[in-house]
């Protein structure tokens, strides 16, 4: 469990991954109406950078709009989406492996150093024009690296 800004976060797996659930409870959260059905979030896995954005690039070929939120978050990169009920549906692709995803959240990703998870906000339109121009995905997977980048109005 974590606590950032008055967010609560819990992460449960059933294997050697980091997490395959994530419960939140966020400020101003309210319960949903009795009976009411639906899923509020649903993650796939990405095996690739490339993958990550040959999906994001077919998808706006589709017609969909830019995914509302798109974040590296240190131990992972997502593009969070809306289905038509509102739902979020996370794309996104492990930056690491899982024993060093373990290690990363568990010792840097909620301390001070690590910054705010906004810091590492970017653009999906950008990322796909640093990847197809051949930026390095060890650069493009880099927390670091990527908050250069969109202080630098590259990403």
């Amino acid at each position: 469990r974590a606590e950032v800004n008055g967010l609560y976060l819990t992460f449960m797996s059933y294997d050697d991954h980091d997490h395959r659930i994530v419960i939140l409870k966020q400020p101003g959260w309210k319960p949903r109406p009795e009976g009411a059905i639906g899923v509020s979030h649903l993650a796939f896995g990405y095996a690739s950078l490339g993958e990550l954005m040959y999906l994001y690039k077919r998808m706006r070929e589709l017609g969909y709009d830019k995914p509302p939120y798109c974040v590296n978050h240190g131990n992972s990169t997502s593009l969070y989406w809306r289905d038509p009920d509102g739902n979020q549906v996370e794309t996104m692709m492990d930056n690491f492996s899982p024993s060093e995803t373990e290690n990363y959240k568990r010792h840097y990703q909620f301390s001070a150093a690590f910054g705010e998870m906004d810091e590492a906000r970017f653009d999906p339109d950008k990322m796909l024009a640093l990847f197809e121009a051949g930026t390095p995905d060890t650069t493009l997977l880099d927390r670091e690296e990527v908050r250069r980048l969109v202080r630098e109005g590259k990403l």
